[in-house]
């Protein structure tokens, strides 16, 4: 992974995130000395999910593609397909309180493993939907440290929310 020194007065980021573009553009008056990696890589990647549905309990799957040890802080957030802010999150669950370790094994519940082999995939929880979440959304799992956050981990692809009929 490429690390890059700057040292400039006007900077624009771009970051290419699939189907979303956030750009983020800043004039600053004074040198920059930064640290910028390649943000391209996925590190938490999560497995495609078919759908939801907002009156039911929801999970997804997500797996851990680097060395990285999650905090107690990390959360997952669910977001409109089209979002444009990561503070335009709908709801979400902090990793500590909801996932769960997965076995690799497909087709099997997710089991707890032992303590020296830190698993790689893990199985998240969402038992409550806001009411009137019908569309696309994706997930979005964010690092984050003392209230701040530190960086985006993954993005789901997108998938359907849909409303259960009622008869």
């Amino acid at each position: 992974m490429p690390n890059i020194r700057m040292k400039m007065v006007d900077m624009e980021l771009l970051l290419l995130i699939p189907q979303q573009v956030l750009k983020v553009g800043r004039s600053l008056q004074k040198p920059v000395d930064q640290v910028f990696s390649d943000y391209a890589e996925r590190v938490i990647e999560f497995e495609r999910i078919a759908s939801w549905n907002e009156k039911e309990e929801n999970k997804a799957v997500y797996r851990i593609t680097k060395d990285i040890i999650p905090t107690k802080e990390d959360w997952i957030g669910l977001f409109k397909e089209n979002f444009s802010s990561l503070d335009d999150y709908i709801t979400y669950e902090y990793v500590s309180k909801c996932a769960s370790p997965c076995e690799e094994t497909k087709g099997s519940s997710p089991k707890c493993q032992p303590k020296l082999q830190r698993p790689l995939k893990y199985e998240v929880t969402f038992s409550e939907l806001p009411s009137r979440c019908k569309g696309n959304y994706c997930l979005v799992y964010f690092s984050q440290s003392e209230d701040k956050v530190i960086s985006v981990l993954g993005i789901s692809d997108p998938f359907p929310i849909a409303t259960a009929d009622v008869d």
